[in-house]
């Protein structure tokens, strides 16, 4: 299993994963006590692959495991 480690503000936009220093397009939000970022980072600063199906997103590990999300 490996580890990935995030490091970020409320109202920042350049979050730290790893050391390394990432852009993003809105900053992260705190909901009903919860931080939400937007799933493509998240998917893509853990080698993961994002595809957009439409009113789906298909996230797909580098093990091959596949996460689908559905929009409404």
């Amino acid at each position: 299993m490996r580890t990935t480690r995030c490091r970020c503000g409320w109202t920042t936009t350049r979050p730290v994963v790893n050391g390394d220093a990432y852009a993003l397009d809105v900053p992260p939000r705190l909901l009903f006590s919860k931080t939400f970022v937007p799933r493509r980072f998240v998917a893509e600063v853990t080698d993961c692959q994002v595809d957009y199906l439409g009113t789906a997103v298909q996230v797909t590990d580098i093990d091959g495991s596949v996460l689908m999300v559905y929009l409404q």
